[in-house]
């Protein structure tokens, strides 16, 4: 399991496949409840991690992100490297990142994408159910 980059109780983290969204969603213990959905975005500038001279140019390692220890770190509020490099890029403007998924049993081709800001000005983010398969539920 790598680094946190934020809490995703409060914005939307998002899987690029489905088989890299049960990595992420089941990093503990038990198996927890689990919604996967499709999704249409406009969502403007997203920072991509791949990018390893951007990424050191804005004072970030591929290390880092991929800290393990981050829980430990913030079992007493501390806040981690990874969400002071969130906050310089919500600063500069990004709606949110494309980072790879350090969540056990994903490979180095597992990505998602947090973000920070999915409604408001110049953002859309929107569930796709052409078949009102939600309303089911």
């Amino acid at each position: 399991m790598g680094g946190v980059i934020q809490d995703c109780s409060t914005a939307p983290c998002t899987a690029l496949d489905p088989g890299t969204a049960l990595y992420e969603a089941n990093q503990v213990i038990s198996l927890h409840p689990t919604l996967i959905v499709s999704s249409s975005a406009d969502l403007g500038s997203i920072f991509d991690t791949h990018n390893q001279t951007e990424l050191g140019r804005r004072g970030m390692l591929s290390a880092k992100l991929a800290d393990p220890d981050w829980r430990s770190h913030r079992v007493g509020g501390n806040r981690v490297a990874t969400q002071h490099f969130a906050d310089r890029l919500i600063k500069d403007g990004f709606a949110g990142l494309l980072v790879q998924s350090y969540a056990k049993g994903a490979s180095k081709s597992d990505f998602n994408i947090v973000l920070w800001r999915g409604s408001g000005p110049g953002c859309k983010l929107e569930v796709v159910d052409d078949a009102n398969r939600l309303l089911q539920i």
